[in-house]
């Protein structure tokens, strides 16, 4: 008792210490050293960082209580006195107790909810009758207000990974509710391969400026509004497109044969070419299309 009382005397403090880091939980760095099972390659952030951590943890945990039991057992055979013998057994125990709490902890949450275990440190939007944009002038929030016809909700950074700012002309993003869920499940699939992704472009968009505006419907007010979306992935590497796809394949279902389903890789010039050409990608080498040379590599999702 005396040692698990002395375990929470130090590990209070350093809890304590942690709490302004989450502050700064959105901001990416590039780690000097990255460890393979914590980062995958570039830029990360705390929100994608500490998943990682805990499932390294738990390895550590578990390699240091393998070398405790063979440390015990050793001690066990190697002595004939009673009292090192219990020290012994003490050891063993202790060491499985400690295995036992850390993968039992992990794997109770996530069999309750995989959610619970999806740590999401990104602070949503405020939310209020109207906002205010960078040039002071107040702007609609509602998606009434904004022609959304199809029961559009605001996009929460929380549940919906997008871009702090530019995805789309109003202080807030839309999506219908339908095409929101959807990427619910799309972010929970991308989130367990710690892949980094985000919205780039949303409903609305600005007539004047915005190249998406008279490129697709769903950018415009009217029925079909808040009917799609522009995502991208933070690292473009053949890996993270083809879970892309596949993440996307299995909530949408595949291009056209279901609620009008409809997924596009834009991609143009050489990176096209060995997109395609690439084995690994073959079976969704059609999905890799040139929509616009002057659209950034990305995906373009409507639903339904």
């Amino acid at each position: 008792m005396k040692k698990l009382w002395l375990s929470f005397k130090y590990i209070l403090p350093l809890s304590i210490l942690l709490v302004p880091v989450l502050v700064f939980a959105q901001s990416d760095y590039t780690p000097l050293a990255p460890i393979q099972q914590l980062v995958s390659g570039g830029k990360t952030n705390l929100d994608t960082f500490l998943p990682g951590l805990i499932k390294f943890v738990i390895g550590v945990a578990g390699g240091l209580a393998v070398i405790r039991i063979i440390i015990g057992g050793i001690q066990y055979i190697g002595t004939d006195s009673f009292s090192s013998k219990g020290q012994a057994r003490e050891t063993i125990t202790n060491a499985l107790l400690g295995l036992l709490l850390a993968i039992s902890a992990y794997a109770i949450l996530y069999t309750l909810n995989p959610k619970l275990v999806n740590i999401n440190l990104q602070l949503p939007n405020q939310k209020s009758g109207k906002d205010i944009n960078p040039d002071g002038i107040i702007a609609p929030s509602t998606p009434e207000a904004l022609g959304c016809k199809n029961d559009c909700e605001v996009i929460d950074p929380r549940v919906v990974p997008v871009n702090e700012s530019g995805a789309c002309s109003n202080p807030r993003c839309y999506a219908s509710t339908d095409l929101y869920n959807k990427l619910s499940l799309m972010n929970d699939k991308l989130r367990q391969k710690n892949i980094d992704w985000r919205v780039t472009v949303a409903y609305p968009q600005d007539q004047a400026t915005s190249q998406y505006y008279n490129r697709y419907l769903c950018y415009k007010p009217g029925d079909k509004a808040g009917t799609c979306v522009d995502v991208a992935l933070t690292s473009a590497l053949k890996a993270y497109i083809k879970e892309l796809l596949i993440a996307a394949e299995s909530v949408f279902g595949k291009n056209g044969t279901t609620n009008n389903t409809h997924f596009v890789y834009n991609v143009c010039g050489a990176r096209r070419t060995e997109l395609q050409s690439d084995a690994n990608l073959s079976a969704y080498k059609n999905e890799f299309q040139c929509v616009s040379n002057t659209i950034p590599e990305s995906m373009h999702i409507t639903y339904p």
